[in-house]
């Protein structure tokens, strides 16, 4: 169901578009403890199909939401022009926007006024939608794993196992124009999986991407073979024909992943997390004790190596990057305590958040800090940097403190939104959002038509000023406010 809202529902924040545009600055978040303004489990419920917009509508609020009786999920993107892209896994057959969708894999795009575009859905195959991207001109891009076969119509992606996947839609249409598969060995067991972890674009709509890769192949027309289980794996795609440029391929006999990717047209910047010693492109980084945070900066139009740095602790994960301001921003977990190059942050309770921020061009530290999050578990799906801040978007378990007031979780998981200045990363503000299931925050990013959020619900909960029911264990929904 999709409802314009008339007049400003929340104040909004500011970020930068993922091919790098930035949006005007808007007022802050009020740190108002709650995303729905209310308590959770109401009882009230409203129907999860959907309506599109009218076409004529304004730029402006609006709240869309849809989902069958399974597990969906969500991942999304914006552009400067204010298009929205979600993608994601439908656990059973649902309608959205009176478009039929089987389960498994969904594509949607919103216009600038929240209308539906369009609505695309391609059955078959075990499949996990791990990032999207929108470029410019309002193509889309899907980065996951795929195990099986995936049919598009009359043609069909077929993956000798886990591979990883890259898919690009059409602007207009929804029409699968390329595909790409990451593979490296056939076999099926876990340490042999290849994925796409993330991916992002720039503003000419080369496509980049990071994940894993096992075993010997040719993901971009030389061969590779891996060190260990798992290798990172790095590629830039054309904006014509998804072809791919270049690629690095590398790791340890351990595993090491890539897992956070962001361009900013002149450099590329990678998160990964390693278990073994391994040389990114520059000296060679030795492993610590357990899993460490690796950072690399490359050239986004040759793929050289610019520099790479290595943080030992007890057990540190890399999840999300962006880049603005002249810095580079990483976000992720840590299990212990570490210096990222300033003072020692970390060891209070059993799993916090980091945020880092180095200088873009040569990584020089310029601040680093870690904020409490959930006590049990926490996880991040987004961050998004404006000019006046970063914004994470996630979820966590328990009680939780991203800096401000703390929240307590309504169900299994509840949806954070949390933004930080850029001076030094001090808390600007945070909100929680859950029903009494599993809810997540995929994304949020503030546009010049208002701060979109993407993210799944469960149960019964607030979304803006409108209260929504899940059809089954999650829905997703899009809120602009």
């Amino acid at each position: 169901m999709l409802t314009v809202i008339v007049g400003l529902l929340m104040a909004s924040l500011v970020v930068v578009g993922a091919a790098g545009g930035k949006f005007p600055e808007l007022p802050p978040l009020q740190d108002d403890g709650a995303i729905d303004g209310s308590e959770d489990g109401a009882t009230d419920s409203s129907d999860s199909t959907t309506d599109s917009a009218p076409v004529d509508a304004p730029p402006g609020p609006f709240l869309f939401s849809f989902g069958g009786t399974g597990v969906d999920t969500a991942r999304a993107a914006v552009n400067s022009n204010g298009e929205i892209a979600i993608a994601g896994v439908m656990g059973a057959p649902t309608t959205i926007d009176s478009e039929s969708v089987a389960a498994g894999l969904y594509v949607v795009k919103l216009a600038v006024d929240g209308s539906v575009a369009w609505v695309s859905g391609f059955e078959g195959g075990a499949l996990y939608v791990n990032g999207v991207a929108l470029g410019e001109n309002g193509d889309v891009f899907v980065a996951g794993r795929l195990d099986g076969t995936l049919s598009f119509g009359a043609s069909s992606l077929i993956s000798s196992g886990p591979d990883g996947v890259l898919i690009h839609l059409s602007s207009t249409t929804g029409a699968v124009l390329q595909t790409r598969l990451i593979s490296g060995s056939s076999s099926t067991t876990f340490e042999n999986w290849d994925g796409l972890n993330a991916i992002a674009v720039d503003s000419a709509g080369n496509v980049y991407v990071t994940g894993h890769f096992s075993g010997s192949g040719s993901p971009c027309g030389n061969q590779r073979t891996s060190a260990g289980n798992w290798d990172v794996f790095i590629a830039r795609y054309s904006n014509m024909g998804l072809n791919c440029q270049w690629d690095r391929v590398y790791g340890s006999v351990e595993q090491d992943v890539g897992n956070a990717i962001a361009t900013d047209g002149v450099g590329v910047f990678v998160g990964v997390s390693s278990f073994g010693t391994l040389n990114a492109g520059g000296s060679t980084l030795t492993a610590g004790s357990s899993s460490d945070v690796v950072v690399a900066r490359y050239a986004a139009v040759s793929g050289a190596h610019s520099w790479s740095f290595r943080f030992h602790g007890a057990g540190e994960n890399p999840r999300a990057v962006t880049t603005g301001d002249g810095g580079v921003f990483f976000a992720g977990t840590l299990t212990g305590q570490v210096s990222f190059g300033g003072t020692t942050i970390g060891g209070s309770q059993a799993q916090e958040l980091f945020l880092l921020r180095f200088n873009s061009s040569n990584g020089a530290h310029a601040w680093s800090k870690s904020v409490p999050g959930g006590s049990t578990l926490d996880t991040i799906h987004s961050l998004s940097f404006s000019n006046g801040g970063i914004h994470l978007a996630g979820a966590f378990t328990g009680d939780a403190n991203f800096g401000g007031q703390g929240f307590v979780a309504a169900g299994t998981h509840d949806a954070f939104r949390a933004a930080y200045d850029l001076p030094n990363g001090t808390h600007l503000s945070s909100t929680r959002s859950g029903g009494t299931g599993q809810d997540e925050m995929s994304l949020s990013v503030p546009t010049q038509h208002g701060h979109v959020l993407v993210g799944t619900f469960s149960g019964t909960v607030m979304l803006g000023s409108e209260q929504r029911t899940a059809s089954g264990n999650t829905d997703v929904f899009v809120l602009r406010q």
